[in-house]
């Protein structure tokens, strides 16, 4: 409205005698909260106030706004609402017809009650979002232009779904205010995830915990559950303690994601010092709070040229609004500005400069709750004027029709403000936008918010857009738990060893029908052909335990119903065709020694022929006792397929990945595999005795004795080095520790204090070292001819010379091997 226009308003309402009524506007705004108090919000609502009255909306009607700045505290905002009401005895029409309140929730709660139950009197809250005031039993008069904290539960479960995190814990302070938000967030999460449970290890987890001051037992709580998303409720304060505990507790490495409340101050971290009293610096809260999320409300729409019925779109709005800003801070910094504050004391001021408006200053939140007032009072007077002949005019606070329009008034108000479409729901909560933010630390601009989306909880529900603008701590999406990935055997590696394993196959049938072939040699007839024959059916077996040691569900895929039931089978497979074998294979070179060393007792066995029967009864009772034994184990204690978990190393890829190993495993395990070693650990202890004492023996019915001797020691001293050579380079990288399956298919971990490692002396016994005595005694003995029948001397001087005898009592260990 132009100046003429205005003064021409007045002229004519001077001549028709009517007069023109000021309706007063009382408001409060928080003293000590940066994101509420008067630098921000005092500019927005005397800026809303001035364009109102310089509008037609009110035609007849000028509005007034007094401001006080009470502390955040419950009874500073009381004393204030006395000293207004009662203190300073207002006349009539300086009674506030309506009340504007800030965003402290404790003091809004009390205010609102008071304001509503004793005045009648409607109150519009710009900032306050705590779920107690939709209450409207308590608050039956108390609106709000920002929406509820529970509105924002909807992108929290958003967030959980789209990135699958079904194991979450709430931290929230004791206050009522976040109380009944992390409740309500439980409650849409029960709904979502209806098999959810508050403790165990299942799937979808809900933990919440609560502190009043000290949130570290919390914590350390949600650490033991391994709960890896937290949601926290909470003021910024208490945030800074949190925040420097989880650190102490590694609670903010890439493995887990916090989410915030999104309102609080700028730069609320950096005063970490002196809130921890030294626990926690600065910068080890910037990186700790790194790629962390912030929910809020959204205090803009979402296209910035949309006309709203103010004029104003946000661009001119930002324009405007400078002006009023730029006026205030100069009579704060000319201390003029003492409360109450009226807004007719603050006259806009032009500037070039663009002000900086804080994103969580809820600003347009504070502009159109003075709109949504001025509205509401627009439709009251016209009810009022209509069906009860009167007005605002005659307004008091008894007056129950007047109050009860304005309240009604308020409740129908629906229009598009800076902060977009505002409407009122049945609890007079405000149905608004949610706005996801991620903590960023940007080089030397530090810490800072970085807006992902804006989520609209009645089109989206729970999803939401822009997922991919997330950035990671780790460069991956952390997981709720440790992910458990089956691992089976490389295909590759499997390939090349079957590969390998099928020349040796190849291999070994050549070598059976060359010894078939010419089994009526001389040459091979004097070597104990047909037990040679048996060692070989020996290497056969051994070889085809290779090809079920690269059978696992997945190579070839045994992926159906009965995977696991063919999985047993060839675990007993492995069993049978492992000791079996080894008997025929070790067994003959064993029986072939036992030969020898009846020669070396009575020297006048050494010109009688080999008696195979001999042999087969040593064979058979060996074969006897495996069949025996391995019949029992397979009925009473069939091995079955079990699972192990362990770290996966290098999985930075992956995120929090343990790996799903596949063993063969029974209820008796460790009792049934004990005797096996005992009983293979025998014959390779009693093989090495004899070849030991017979290592100087010849004996021309068994031409190739010797180097039966030389495989005997060979093979033990190859399996002590296969088996040892790693658990000396593990124990020298610091893993002394070792998984082993136990009773009832678990796993238990066995320390180093634990295993029995026997001696200490750095030159253990038995350490295989020959004298060089030793040495020229074999070359004698290996002079002596082992002339067969065909003449044909086995000359073995370079094999003895490069053979050391390993002690025996190195090899009670080496019988792991065999296993």
């Amino acid at each position: 409205m132009d100046r003429f226009s205005c003064f021409y308003f007045v002229f004519c309402c001077l001549l028709t005698g009517v007069r023109m009524n000021v309706l007063n506007i009382y408001g409060f705004v928080p003293g000590n909260n940066e994101i509420y108090s008067a630098p921000y919000q005092v500019p927005a609502a005397c800026m809303a106030l001035d364009d109102i009255n310089n509008s037609s909306l009110l035609a007849n009607y000028t509005l007034q706004l007094t401001l006080s700045a009470p502390e955040c505290d419950m009874s500073e905002g009381v004393l204030d609402l006395i000293e207004a009401m009662i203190t300073r005895k207002p006349a009539p029409e300086q009674l506030p017809v309506m009340f504007l309140d800030g965003g402290c929730n404790t003091v809004t709660e009390s205010l609102a009650a008071l304001t509503g139950q004793l005045y009648n009197a409607t109150m519009v809250s710009f900032g306050s979002s705590s779920p107690s005031l939709s209450d409207k039993n308590r608050f039956p008069r108390f609106y709000r232009t920002i929406p509820s904290e529970i509105q924002v539960n909807s992108l929290r479960l958003a967030i959980m779904r789209t990135f699958n995190w079904t194991r979450v814990a709430t931290l929230h302070n004791t206050e009522n205010v976040f109380s009944v938000s992390s409740d309500d967030f439980s409650a849409s999460y029960n709904l979502l995830y209806p098999n959810s449970s508050t403790d165990g290890n299942n799937d979808e987890l809900l933990i919440s915990r609560s502190f009043t001051d000290n949130s570290s037992i919390s914590l350390q709580q949600i650490k033991d559950n391994d709960i890896r998303i937290i949601l926290a409720w909470m003021y910024e304060d208490q945030a800074v303690t949190t925040f420097c505990e989880a650190i102490h507790l590694g609670l903010t490495t890439n493995s887990y994601v916090w989410i915030l409340p999104g309102w609080y101050t700028q730069g609320w971290w950096k005063n970490a010092e002196k809130d921890t009293y030294g626990r926690c610096t600065r910068k080890q809260l910037e990186e700790a709070l790194d790629f962390a999320f912030a929910v809020d409300v959204h205090s803009y729409p979402l296209e910035h040229d949309m006309p709203t019925l103010s004029g104003h779109d946000v661009n001119t709005f930002v324009r405007a609004y400078c002006n009023y800003q730029t006026a205030f801070m100069d009579m704060v910094d000319k201390n003029s500005t003492g409360f109450p504050f009226s807004c007719s004391n603050l006259k806009p001021r032009q500037t070039s400069n663009r002000c900086s408006i804080n994103m969580h200053s809820y600003v347009p939140f504070t502009y159109d709750a003075v709109w949504s007032m001025a509205l509401a009072l627009k439709r009251a007077n016209k009810n009022l004027t209509t069906n009860f002949s009167t007005s605002l005019g005659h307004f008091n606070y008894s007056n129950a029709i007047t109050m009860d329009a304005i309240s009604y008034a308020m409740k129908l108000t629906n229009f598009i403000g800076i902060s977009g479409n505002l409407a009122f729901d049945s609890t007079g909560s405000r149905t608004g936008l949610n706005a996801l933010y991620q903590f960023r630390l940007v080089g030397p601009q530090g810490l800072c918010l970085k807006l992902i989306t804006v989520h609209d909880p009645v089109k989206e529900n729970y999803t939401f857009q822009n997922s991919t603008l997330i950035a990671w701590k780790g460069g991956y999406i952390p997981r709720d738990r440790i992910s458990v990935k089956p691992v089976y055997l490389g295909k590759q590696l499997v390939k090349a060893l079957h590969s390998l394993t099928t020349l040796s196959i190849v291999l070994v049938l050549a070598i059976l029908f060359f010894n078939i072939s010419t089994i009526r040699k001389p040459l091979i007839a004097d070597s104990a052909p047909h037990i040679n024959t048996i060692v070989i059916m020996g290497c056969l077996l051994l070889l085809i335990t290779c090809y079920l040691l690269g059978v696992d569900s997945n190579n070839p895929p045994l992926a159906s119903p009965d995977s696991k039931q063919r999985y047993a089978i060839i675990c007993m497979l492995r069993l049978w065709f492992l000791t079996i074998g080894f008997t025929l294979a070790f067994g003959s070179l064993f029986g072939k020694t036992w030969q020898a060393h009846r020669v070396y007792v009575d020297s006048k066995l050494k010109h009688k022929p080999f008696k195979m029967r001999n042999f087969l009864i040593i064979l058979s009772v060996l074969l006897l006792i495996d069949v025996t034994y391995l019949t029992v184990w397979t009925i009473l204690w069939p091995l079955q397929q079990g699972t192990t978990i362990q770290h996966i190393p290098d999985n930075s890829e992956l995120g929090d990945v343990e790996g799903q190993y596949e063993y063969c495993s029974c209820d008796k395990y460790n009792y049934l595999i004990g005797p096996l070693y005992i009983i293979k650990g025998f014959v390779v202890l009693f093989g090495l005795f004899l070849a030991y004492e017979t290592r100087s023996v010849s004996y021309k019915y068994i031409n190739d004795f010797n180097i039966s001797v030389l495989l005997i020691n060979t093979a033990c001293i190859s399996c002590l080095l296969i088996l040892f050579i790693p658990k000396v380079i593990f124990m020298a990288r610091g893993k002394d520790t070792l998984l082993v399956p136990g009773d009832n298919n678990e796993e238990k971990v066995v320390t180093a204090n634990e295993l029995q490692l026997g001696s200490t002396d750095p030159k253990p016994p038995g350490s295989g070292v020959q004298t060089l005595k030793d040495v020229e005694d074999a070359k004698t003995s290996a002079s002596i001819s082992s002339e067969s029948d065909s003449g044909v001397n086995m000359n073995i001087d370079e094999v003895v010379a490069d053979f050391t005898a390993p002690n025996p009592e190195n090899c009670t260990e080496g019988t792991i091997c065999i296993s």
